[in-house]
Parts: structure tokens; sequence; C-alpha cells
């Protein structure tokens, strides 16, 4: 059986303690290789060869409810986070808690010390208690083997519970607690109920992702055209795109032409312009003309879906950060559970009564936040890499989005990269004839021929209107020289100078000068000749987009050294260095060559990151701390890249540290502040300022509590509305 990786919706997960046990579960099923748990969007990815069954087994075993994700969703299925069961599980608590907390006032204000409202408040109390019974019977099961924070607040519930029942029973005096319990377990209802909204819009941008593929097509066959379910396109099928729709599956552009918006793919504003022959790609918005296109690819195999693969295992790996936090937060609770123990036998050693003890024991338990801990790195994570989704920026690993931050050496591969790997006419200087003659004559040499340069010129006349009212007839290319052609019954070349010296054209001496001129600004020439008489030349050369000098003056400015790497010639790298800003330069580099460069580079002070096309760089972006792939289409491929970039443009990489130092930054905030919030908080609630006055009863400590978890929450959520570099220009 062939290993996979499948992911699953698990429902119930609320704490470190949740996910490290699915985890542990798991991963001890025969033919599991991996099991790792994404909290925030309630999520397992399992890889191996085990059984849906054994997996979905293993998860309910351990207490949750487990699908998997594939599966299709009915209206009346529990949605994503477990939004209805909390609703209803809040909304009563409250309103039982609300005249239990009232009958308490009427008995501490009007002096009504009744039994029969005692008996009304336990009665009161028992029905929260059953509301909530998923609660206690999930917290106690795990009380003695992984202990979590529904055990600490069924342990601190049910104590607060049968302390009141003891005095109530037996006569005791001494406070009734069951408003404590009762608004112990309201607040803890309310807090999960926000907790899981503010979650559920950190993890809404796969969501939004995952709704950008239409539902139905319309299909072309024999002349008709039927709305179809997607689920049923095929590859080869042909389908019609109407204006102000969605494209439902990847394919090719056959009859017809539009205007693009791909923003939410690559991340880009501006629309593209797509005719016959052209790429079109799940999700994108089709906005002016209607067109067919034949499918390509489908379901899985679409652009959109990698870029959803890439987002959401971004989630589920786990950084250094997060695996340190995991371990702290998964040993947490039995801590904690230790801590409540001693608070208790301290104050009965200390001489206090053993209800007022009892009463501080129970509010170490109740304070205690083990969700701050272990939420505090993964919402960050995941709200940072859908914030970066939206840019068409991809990180495929947390460390990448934990260390880029970090990058002390950025190496450039040239082409595609810095340039953007199309070349471009930069000069025409005719000798023998004018401007647009030589243009002319050198597209109709050209237009037969698939070579970049080649196309450059024709691309070049037809947008200057020459094209056309030629008869080209002998065409004959000559490999590393040139072309040649009879023109309106004229012989003409075109090529380089060793082409045209073989051919025996003499070449103006004037001409020459300017040509060296040319080649030293890294561009290449191509001489033409009517007749074996020279017309002129012309210069071509890769484009330099204004975006690459912004990113290279950026990192220059951040003091991060920009280095290009490329297998073209010396002149060539030079002059785009130059240009660029870029002080150090390695020209005619092979793969290996350039991966050794990348090696040699790192320390253990910085990162070393390769930014490259992800094709011929492939052994450098290896090579290298962190890769980028830079570029758009098939690059999301690139398997050695730890970071995708969805266009072609490179201050896209300086917003990609942008949101790296954002991430770390939130999550150092975070973790601050749930160890600072249980550092200070369980001391407090286990009498340690008692002697001032100062004190936390078990409602306050709830309270307190769920305002923790929120806390990191909140601050997490900043990342959405974070600026980076590219969208401040």
């Amino acid at each position: 059986m062939n290993i996979t990786e499948r992911i699953y919706d698990v429902q119930g997960m609320h704490c470190a303690g949740c996910a490290a046990r699915v985890e542990k579960k798991v991963s001890a099923i025969a033919g599991v290789t991996s099991a790792k748990v994404n909290l925030v969007g309630h999520s397992l990815a399992v890889t191996g060869n085990a059984s849906q069954n054994d997996i979905v087994a293993a998860v309910v075993s351990a207490g949750f409810k487990c699908s998997p994700m594939d599966m299709p969703k009915s209206e009346d299925r529990q949605d994503k986070n477990g939004d209805k069961e909390l609703l209803h599980r809040m909304v009563p608590s409250i309103a039982i808690w609300a005249v239990i907390f009232i009958l308490m006032l009427l008995k501490m204000t009007a002096g009504l010390d009744s039994p029969a409202i005692a008996w009304i408040q336990l009665i009161l109390t028992l029905v929260i208690f059953i509301i909530n019974k998923s609660l206690f019977i999930k917290g106690f099961r795990l009380l003695f083997s992984t202990p979590d924070m529904d055990s600490l607040i069924a342990l601190g519930c049910t104590s607060s519970f049968m302390l009141s029942v003891w005095t109530l029973f037996f006569g005791v005096k001494g406070h009734f607690y069951f408003e404590s319990a009762a608004m112990i377990l309201a607040i803890v209802s309310f807090g999960k109920f926000l907790e899981s909204k503010a979650k559920k819009r950190a993890g809404e941008a796969i969501d939004r992702l995952r709704e950008l593929a239409p539902q139905t097509v319309i299909k072309v066959a024999d002349g008709k055209e039927t709305e179809t379910a997607a689920s049923e396109i095929v590859q080869g099928d042909i389908v019609l795109v109407k204006p102000g729709t969605r494209i439902p599956m990847d394919g090719e552009v056959i009859d017809g032409a539009s205007d693009i918006d791909e923003s939410t793919i690559t991340g880009e504003s501006n629309p593209r312009t797509v005719e016959v022959g052209a790429k079109v790609f799940t999700g994108t918005m089709n906005l002016t003309g209607a067109f067919k296109f034949k499918v390509t690819q489908t379901g899985q195999d679409t652009l959109l879906a990698g870029i959803i693969r890439i987002v959401s295992s971004t989630a589920l790996s786990k950084s250094k950060a997060v695996r340190l936090a995991d371990r702290l937060a998964a040993k947490f609770v039995p801590l904690v559970a230790i801590a409540s123990i001693i608070t208790l036998l301290v104050h009965i050693l200390l001489g206090h009564d053993s209800i007022r003890s009892l009463s501080f024991a129970i509010s170490v338990l109740v304070v205690s936040c083990p969700c701050a801990l272990g939420l505090a790195t993964p919402v960050a994570v995941t709200i940072a890499m859908g914030r970066a989704a939206k840019e068409g920026l991809l990180f495929k690993s947390g460390d990448a989005l934990e260390n880029l931050h970090n990058a002390s050496t950025i190496f450039f591969d040239k082409t595609g990269t810095l340039t953007t790997g199309k070349p471009e006419v930069t000069d025409i200087i005719p000798s023998d004839t004018d401007e647009h003659s030589l243009l002319a004559l050198l597209a109709a040499l050209e237009a037969a021929s698939e070579h970049p340069i080649a196309k450059a010129i024709v691309a070049e006349s037809t947008r200057r209107g020459l094209n056309g009212g030629h008869a080209v007839a002998d065409f004959r290319s000559v490999t590393g020289r040139g072309v040649s052609a009879t023109i309106d019954s004229v012989k003409c070349l075109a090529g380089n100078l060793i082409f045209m010296r073989e051919n025996n054209v003499r070449v103006p001496e004037e001409l020459l000068v300017k040509a060296e001129m040319l080649q030293s600004e890294g561009k290449t020439l191509l001489y033409a000749s009517k007749d074996n008489s020279c017309q002129g030349i012309l210069a071509v050369r890769d484009a330099i987009p204004q975006s690459s000098r912004k990113a290279v003056a950026e990192l220059v400015r951040r003091n991060i050294t920009p280095v290009m790497v490329t297998g073209d010639d010396t002149t060539t790298a030079l002059a785009i260095a130059r240009e660029l800003g870029v002080a150090q330069v390695h020209s005619k580099q092979l793969p290996a060559e350039k991966a050794a460069l990348v090696n040699a580079a790192k320390t253990p002070d910085g990162i070393t990151v390769m930014v490259g096309d992800g094709i011929n760089d492939a052994p450098a972006l290896s090579a290298a701390d962190i890769g980028i792939a830079i570029g758009t289409g098939t690059d999301i491929a690139i398997d050695c890249a730890d970071v995708v970039i969805m266009r072609n443009d490179a201050t896209s990489i300086i917003s990609t540290i942008d949101i790296s130092s954002a991430t770390i930054r939130n999550i150092r905030q975070n973790l601050f502040w749930a160890f600072f919030y249980n550092i200070i908080m369980i001391p407090v609630a286990a009498g340690a300022l008692c002697s001032f006055g100062i004190t936390l009863n078990p409602m306050l400590a709830a309270a307190a509590m769920s305002m923790s978890s929120l806390c990191v929450v909140a601050n997490a959520m900043r990342l959405l509305g974070k600026k980076t570099y590219t969208n401040n220009q």
C-alpha cells in the first residue's frame, strides 16, 4: 500500500494537551509515519498507509470527534469549530447562573437565609453540570492519563459543588459555592465560544481559498452548452466561462479573450489579458469577455489546490518555537494539579479552615490557562500564513516563517528573478538604412524563429506596426551564428559579428565602436545585412523591472547582503549588477557551483537565503537555509523551496521578511503574556497575597482564565492588518 497524507477534521480540541493526546494516539497505530495536529484549524494530518477507520477510531478513543476532511458536509453537521454546541452550552449556562446569582444576592441583602434557596441553587447548578456534561466526561476520563484544561475545570467545579453539598447536608458552618461552580462553567463556555469565533476567523484565509472553485461549470460538447457539476469534469473537456464568474479549473484558452483578475493566486491587483493559448487557473475571476478553455488540471492537481496544500501544511508543520511551547503546555496541567494539592495542604498547615483552604486550591485549578500557552504560537502562525497568502506569498514550513527575518545574505539568480527573463529591444542603430526599415528587415528574418531574441524583435516590430508586406523564402538557421533568408528576392542575414564575417559582410568601424559600448552594458547584439551590405545593429537585453531595483536598495538599507549568482557571461552579469546596485557577482556558474557558493556563505549567526526560478537553481535552493522560488505557474510544484512567491516581483521578498518579523514579534508577545499571566495569577490564586487582603475567588479566577486565551488570540489577529513593504509602495 502506498504511503499517503490525508487530512482529518477533529472537533473538541482546546489546548496543547488535546493536540498532544491526539498525536500520541494516532502515532501508535501501525502504518502511521507521522501525525501532526493544527490546533487552530482543528485538523490532523496523517502520513502513512493506515486505514481511515483505524485513525478515526483512535481519535474518537482520545475523546474527540473525527472525520476525513474530504467527506461532504451535510447541512446539519456541526461546523468546524463546534460553534453550535458551544452556543447551546453557553446561553442556558449563563441564564441559569444569573438566577443562582440573584438568589445569592437575595440571601445576602434581604436576609433570606431559607434552606429552600440553597436547595434551588443546588438543583440549578446540577442542571448546568448536565448541560456541560461533555466537559466533565472528558475531563475526568483524562484526569489520570493525559489531563487537560477540561480536567482542571471539572476538578475545580466538582470540588466547589461537593464542598457546598457537604455544607448543606451536614449543616457545616460556611459559605455555599454553588454560584461559583455555576459561574465557572458559564464563563468557561462563554470564553470558549468567543475563542472559537476568533480562531475560526484566524483560519478563514484557507476556508476562503477552498471556496474559490465553483461547484458547477458550463461544459461545451457537440456544440451544446450544459451546466455540469465541477466534480464530473475531466482533462480534455471544454468549458465556457462567462464574464463575472470564476474559472472552475486549470486550462488553456482555445477560443475568445478576456481580462482575468488573478489577485487570489498571485496577489497582483492588475488584471491579466488572456487570449488563445494562454493558461488560466482555478479560482481566478473572469472580468470582461466570454471564452472557452480546454481543461488541463482538475481537483487536487490544480494550482489553487497546490496553494491550499502549502498553506495548510504550514499550519501543520511545527517550528522550534511551536515544539517548545507544545512540550511546556503538555506538562503544564499535571504541574497545576500538583500546585493545587500543595496549596490545599499549605493552607491547612497554616491553620486555615478546610473550606477556605479548599477555595484557594480550587482557584489555582481554575485560574491556570494552558490554552493561552498552547495557542500562543500556532494561532500567530496560522494568521500570518493566511495573511501572506493574500499577497501570493506561500510559506511551506513553520521554520521558514520563523527564521526568514534573520536573513543576512540573499543569493539571487539573475534571469527570471532580478530580471523578467524576457529580452526586450533596447537600441536600434541603422547604417545604410533608417531605424524602421532595419527593424522591419530583422522582424521579417526572425519571424520563423522560436529564439527568445527573435520573439523580442517581432514583438517590437508589431508594437510599431511594421510587420508584414515582405516575401520571405529560403529561410535557414545556423546554430550559434544567426539566420539567413531571401526577402523580396534579396539575400538577407541576421546574426552575430562572426556570422557577418563568415559571409563576407563588412561592418563599418564606427558601428563596431558603438557595438563595443553596448556590449559593455550587458546587451546582446544582432547585426543585419542586405545584399552583403551591413544595415546596422540591434541590441536586446533582459529587462530589469523597477521592483528589482527597489528590492536590492531596501535589502542594502536593512544590512542584508544581496549576491548575484548566474550562468551568464561576466560582462552581462556585471552590467546588470551595476544597474541594480549589487556589489557581489558570481558569473558563469553551473547549478552545482551555485550550491557550493551558498554552502560556503553559511554562518551560525545568520540565515542564508537563495532566490531562484526553481528549475536550474534547485541545488542552490536546497542548499540554502531558506530557499525562495519566485515566479508563477510551475514554481508552485518546486519541492526544494521553503517559500514560493506567486508573482515576478522582487519586492515580495522584502514582504516575506516583514511577515516573518511581525510573526516572531507576535509569538514572543503571546508567549510572554501566557507565561506572565500564569506565573502571576497562580500564586495570587494560591493565596500568596492574602496577608495583604488580596485574594482571588473561583469566580474571578474563571473570568481571568477566559480572558487570558482571548488576549492571546486577539493579539495574534493584529497580524491581519500588518502592512508589508509591497503594499506600502
